[in-house]
């Protein structure tokens, strides 16, 4: 049949397992986010932040319908690489409360707690579920602000195409346009 989506095993939503999964992820992203707000709030350029962890939180639950059955797999490896990760995240934590606007620190804690949530993933449902939901974990890290010599440069030479196209445009339609650097 035509327009019907075809849902996978996961169609069913089991309730339990998912306020448990709901549970383990905010307690382990929410002191994340709540250090977070303070860049979203002051910087105008991390505004989006606020709605960066709603639509991970939409894109899991639409994957979660074609999602490949779960393999728990409680192996010492991912039990052991959850714990440290977990350790030196919340270890981070307590730097960042210290250096609350330092980006390196925000991408180490945030990259260390991706850790955690993978090696979570990894030992509650199995490799072959860890890959699919691996997407909606690297989503996180556009709530965070880069740092500067990656964003500079990236920001920089965007600007300047972003104006010689608009230039472009705007001359093919009529109305000549010069640009200079980042200018129209």
């Amino acid at each position: 049949m035509m327009g019907k989506q075809q849902r996978g095993v996961g169609d069913a939503v089991q309730w339990p397992r998912f306020w448990w999964w709901a549970a383990a992820l905010m307690s382990l992203w929410l002191p994340v986010w709540w250090r977070l707000k303070e860049v979203w709030l002051i910087d105008p350029e991390m505004r989006h932040g606020w709605f960066v962890p709603p639509l991970v939180a939409y894109y899991a639950w639409e994957r979660r319908r074609f999602a490949p059955a779960s393999q728990a797999s409680f192996t010492p490896w991912w039990i052991g690489l959850g714990l440290v990760s977990f350790l030196l995240a919340m270890t981070g934590l307590l730097v960042w409360e210290a250096n609350p606007m330092w980006p390196r620190l925000m991408w180490l804690t945030t990259g260390v707690l991706g850790v955690a949530t993978v090696a979570l993933i990894g030992a509650v449902d199995g490799t072959k579920r860890l890959r699919y939901w691996m997407g909606a974990v690297c989503l996180l890290v556009l709530a965070l602000p880069w740092p500067t010599m990656l964003q500079q440069p990236l920001t920089l030479g965007l600007a300047t195409m972003n104006a010689h196209v608009a230039a472009e445009v705007v001359s093919a339609w009529g109305y000549p346009a010069a640009v200079h650097g980042r200018i129209i």
